[in-house]
């Protein structure tokens, strides 16, 4: 009987423990997955708001097959106007703005003008908003501010991601008068969390994923005659869910090993070894040269 009595109390208490952990867990569980599947929306890049080192005056146009001339050349132009917001309907706020001209070929051809800063833009020198969108997960949607002059000519953009992977999204066409949002919805974003996969990320040391701006490209239509070309932009955003979620911990894993920092040193010097070699002679090695003296001064203040 009391042999009994015994296995009977000792299943009662591992039931209980067992509840309790299961209660625990499920807590845990809903805590995560209230955070999950909740999308944010950040500025990749403002071209009205650029950094000194990725001023406007520091960006090029690269022409391509018949356009790419000196005289297309010295005709494409790149410069930050004036925006009278109130005459902007159902839009935001802003006084500032990219002004793109374009000189395209007098042809039925498929050419295009690439715009990119002359020096990549460096995940490790720019803050949030200045080309760069950190802890990126699942992406949403990419929006583009964009003012039409009723051309059938499309304008996409061009991203880089943390594995160095190329995304380009093309807006389609500028056959339009005025400001419009121009967004890409994502197919492959599943909104219902039931429907995904149960995935647990690594927590550390994981370094967190980023998109950084590339470039912007305007492709020709072989509808327009060709010409001069002039498109507004005024800023890229993006809407992703994170993709590691804010924890908290007993132990800072960073200050115990510095994985992170010693990483972000070793991509850090790897990336400004190439900018050496690919501005080594070039025309523009002085000024690129005087640049990155002035970040490092910049840098040690």
């Amino acid at each position: 009987m009391l042999r009994i009595t015994f296995i009977f109390t000792l299943l009662f208490c591992l039931f209980l423990t067992a509840t309790g952990f299961s209660q625990e867990a499920a807590s845990a569980q809903d805590t995560t997955a209230s955070e999950i599947g909740k999308p944010v929306s950040k500025t990749l890049i403002d071209f009205a708001d650029l950094p000194d080192n990725i001023s406007i005056d520091k960006w090029t146009i690269k022409l391509s097959g018949y356009s790419d001339t000196p005289k297309g050349r010295s005709l494409s132009d790149l410069k930050l106007v004036n925006v009278d917001s109130s005459k902007i309907k159902n839009g935001k706020t802003f006084n500032k703005c990219l002004g793109i001209r374009v000189n395209f070929e007098y042809s039925h051809g498929n050419d295009w003008a690439e715009i990119a800063p002359v020096y990549p833009i460096s995940v490790f020198y720019m803050k949030e908003g200045q080309g760069v969108v950190r802890n990126v997960g699942p992406i949403k949607s990419v929006s583009i501010w964009v003012s039409g002059r009723n051309y059938k000519n499309s304008i996409e953009v061009r991203m880089i991601d943390n594995h160095g992977k190329y995304k380009s999204i093309n807006f389609g066409h500028l056959f339009f008068k005025g400001w419009r949002k121009l967004s890409w919805d994502n197919p492959n974003y599943i909104k219902e969390l039931k429907k995904r996969d149960i995935e647990k990320p690594h927590l550390y040391p994981q370094y967190e994923p980023y998109l950084k701006f590339e470039s912007l490209v305007l492709y020709k239509s072989p509808q327009e005659i060709g010409g001069d070309f002039i498109a507004y932009v005024k800023d890229i955003e993006i809407e992703y869910e994170p993709a590691i979620l804010e924890y908290e911990s007993a132990v800072n894993d960073e200050a115990e090993w510095h994985i992170l920092e010693t990483e972000a040193k070793q991509s850090k010097d790897a990336e400004d070894k190439r900018l050496d070699i690919y501005f080594s002679g070039s025309t523009k090695e002085a000024q690129y040269l005087k640049d990155k003296k002035a970040q490092e001064t910049k840098e040690t203040k």
